[in-house]
């Protein structure tokens, strides 16, 4: 039995001599107390729109974000969320004051520690914000020791990719341990462009020739991704980049059906590279694009709409 469970039974048991109703009536009365405390604190449904918002336009989802945490200042995850959010507008000086704001007020609330399993489920999101707030700042020992003292954090949300590549940063793991590892493990620990660009051939039309069951997203047959690529990387700079995750920068770019997302055709690309550098992870066509970082390279694209009115334009200033 732990902490939690046995000082809620000894009040269960309080209530019931005291008032003098039933262990069932008492249960009840209990499950209506949480979830009014949740409902007072939460709106669910709002936070999931908001993420989804982020990804498009994270500047919106921080403004909307901040109006939602003026309507319940206890809801810690929203917090979390800011910090991100912070994070990906590379506001790192307000995430820092934040992470500071939010670890002071999570451990004052007494409320909030009665419930063991939200005020535990709050302290991850806090913990996955700071570690992600440490790695794009480079800060890598301060990122594995919140990591170290949070080994269910490491089980459920940073994956093994991420602990690998702080590992790496620090030049504590044993390469010959991941000689046999996935195509990340190994990107990471000795970058190849080869084994990339072998990589990404399966967001390839050639790459999905013949498959029963083709990757869901794939660049169209006439893509001229080396061309393409060589173009992109002048823009793979940290001004255009997107802290989405933890150890990559997403980039976006426009390209006018450059291919297919479920079988529909889309007009955007992403390039995902390791952090501060131009080391591409993957690249493909995405339905989503991020509004407040997109590069438009439609002028490389002979069919695209936008790149037709110049050429009309360019043609009768010559005439």
């Amino acid at each position: 039995m732990n902490e939690f469970t046995y000082y809620k039974k000894k009040r269960l048991k309080r209530e019931e001599s005291k008032y003098k109703i039933s262990k069932r009536d008492n249960k009840k009365f209990d499950k209506v107390r949480i979830n009014k405390y949740d409902s007072d604190h939460y709106d669910t449904v709002e936070v999931c729109k908001i993420e989804e918002l982020s990804i498009l336009n994270p500047l919106s989802a921080l403004e909307r974000l901040e109006a939602y945490i003026d309507k319940y200042p206890r809801d810690y995850y929203a917090y979390s969320l800011h910090i991100n959010y912070l994070i990906i507008l590379r506001r790192f000086e307000e995430a820092y004051n934040e992470i500071q704001y939010v670890e002071k007020k999570l451990s004052e609330d007494k409320n909030m520690k009665k419930y063991a399993d939200k005020y535990d489920k709050n302290k991850n999101s806090l913990d996955y914000a700071k570690i992600k707030y440490y790695m794009y700042t480079h800060n890598y020992q301060i990122a594995h020791d919140i990591a170290l003292n949070n080994p269910e954090l490491i089980e459920t949300a940073l994956k093994n990719r991420a602990v690998l590549y702080i590992k790496h940063k620090l030049d504590t793991c044993d390469k010959m341990n991941y000689y046999e590892e996935a195509y990340s493990s190994k990107q990471i620990l000795n970058y190849s462009e080869e084994r990339m660009l072998e990589h990404i051939r399966k967001h390839l039309t050639i790459g999905n020739d013949g498959k029963e069951i083709p990757n869901s997203n794939i660049f169209v047959r006439d893509f001229p991704i080396n061309e393409v690529l060589e173009e992109a990387k002048k823009y793979l700079v940290d001004e255009n980049a997107v802290y989405l995750g933890l150890i990559e920068d997403d980039y976006y770019f426009k390209y006018d059906d450059c291919g297919k997302e479920n079988n529909k055709y889309v007009n955007y690309f992403k390039i995902v590279c390791y952090h501060g550098t131009k080391n591409i992870i993957t690249v493909l066509p995405v339905s989503r694009y991020n509004e407040v970082f997109c590069v438009n390279l439609n002028y490389m694209n002979p069919n695209s709409i936008e790149n037709c009115k110049q050429l009309v334009i360019s043609d009768k200033k010559r005439h």
